[in-house]
């Protein structure tokens, strides 16, 4: 993983983390407000037994808000986090399809260029040996003669049995 992404997905990290805090923050505000209520109420009554009451109520509420707050700050940190890691994702396969395209489109026009050099070059080649070859056979003191050069070419035809072959069949 390059340096420039890794810095990326800290950056990320720490933007979830400061609105995590926040939220954090908001709820504990909250939790504190709730439990002041209560505070004043255990206050206000004298009673022994409905101050020990109060106290306990005062410790299963905490107990659930502290329950009800961790499950939604796990569910807040877990939902941010995918989001975040799913936006990155999406944009990183976007530009690495991206890149993909163009580099195939890139090699499309190298192919039609390479397949057009080989096609003159095969053809150059062909030309070239037939060429090379009349030469040969023309410099050949024999062959220079028609005559001598269809009856050599007779022999050869017969000697190998093509022309038996396509004469007879």
């Amino acid at each position: 993983m390059t340096e420039e992404k890794k810095s990326e997905l800290r950056g990320l990290l720490k933007d979830m983390r400061k609105d995590l805090y926040n939220e954090l923050d908001k709820r504990l505000s909250a939790i504190e407000s709730q439990l002041n209520l209560i505070t004043e109420e255990i206050e206000k009554e004298p009673d022994e037994a409905a101050i020990v009451m109060k106290e306990e109520e005062v410790a299963e509420i905490r107990s659930d808000i502290i329950d009800m707050v961790s499950d939604d700050v796990e569910s807040y940190i877990v939902g941010e986090i995918t989001e975040k890691l799913e936006e990155h994702i999406s944009s990183e396969q976007a530009k690495s399809r991206k890149r993909i395209i163009e580099e195939i489109r890139n090699s499309k026009t190298s192919l039609r260029l390479k397949s057009v050099v080989w096609g003159m070059a095969v053809v150059a080649g062909g030309w070239l040996t037939w060429y090379g070859a009349w030469g040969v056979i023309g410099s050949v003191p024999l062959i220079q003669e028609p005559r001598i050069a269809f009856v050599a070419g007779i022999v050869l035809l017969l000697s190998t049995g093509v022309l038996h072959k396509k004469l007879v069949g």
